[in-house]
C-alpha cells in the first residue's frame, strides 16, 4: 500500500476518532444533565449545535491532514475524501455510543423520551383546540416507536447514514480547504 494512503488512513482514523469523541462527550453531557429534545426548538437546536461541532470538527482536522499529507495543497476530490474519512471514523464512534447507550447503559431512554414527547405533543395539540380523537391518531405514531428494538443492524444503519451526513458537510469543507498546487514557475 502507498506510504500516502497509509498515512491518509492513519490521520483520518486519529482525527475522526477525536471528533467521534468530541461528539460522545456533548452527548453524554446533554444525557447526564437530563436533556432531551422535546418540542420544536429544542431538537431544532439539538440539530444546528450537531451539525456546527461536525462542521467545525471535519473543517478543523481536514485542514490538519492536508498540511501533513499533501503540504496543504489539495484538490477538491482530496479534501472530499479527507473529510468522508473523518465523518467515516467519526459515525463509528458516535453510533458505537448511541448503540451503548440505547442498549446497555439505559435501555429506557428511547420510551422516557416517547413517553415525553407524546406528554409535550398533547399539550401542544390541546392548546392549538385540536380535538381529542385527533391527538390519540396523532400519538399512535409515537406509541409505535417505543417497540422497535435497537439491533446491531440499527448500528450499521447508523454508521452508513451518518457518514452520508459527513459526506455532504466533506463537500463545503473541501471547498473550503482546496488549494491549487503552485508551480515553480509562477
Amino acid at each position: 500500500m502507498n506510504s500516502k494512503i497509509k498515512l491518509l488512513l492513519k490521520s483520518t482514523t486519529t482525527y475522526g476518532l477525536a471528533l467521534g469523541v468530541i461528539v460522545v462527550i456533548y452527548s453524554l453531557l446533554l444525557y447526564l444533565l437530563g436533556i432531551m429534545p422535546i418540542g420544536i426548538v429544542k431538537p431544532f437546536i439539538f440539530f444546528v449545535v450537531s451539525v456546527a461541532i461536525f462542521f467545525t470538527g471535519i473543517l478543523i482536522f481536514s485542514k490538519k491532514v492536508s498540511n501533513e499529507i499533501y503540504g496543504g495543497e489539495v484538490t477538491f476530490q482530496q479534501g472530499l475524501m479527507i473529510g468522508i474519512l473523518i465523518g467515516f471514523f467519526a459515525a463509528i464512534i458516535t453510533s458505537a455510543y448511541s448503540y451503548l447507550q440505547n442498549v446497555i447503559i439505559d435501555p429506557e431512554y428511547m420510551g422516557n423520551y416517547i413517553n415525553a414527547q407524546s406528554e409535550w405533543m398533547a399539550n401542544y395539540m390541546s392548546s392549538k383546540g385540536i380535538s381529542g380523537d385527533q391527538i390519540e391518531k396523532a400519538l399512535e405514531g409515537l406509541e409505535v416507536k417505543k417497540d422497535v428494538k435497537i439491533t446491531f443492524g440499527t448500528y450499521i444503519l447508523s454508521v452508513l447514514s451518518s457518514t452520508f451526513g459527513f459526506a455532504i458537510i466533506s463537500l463545503v469543507t473541501a471547498a473550503i480547504i482546496k488549494k491549487k498546487k503552485t508551480t515553480p514557475f509562477e
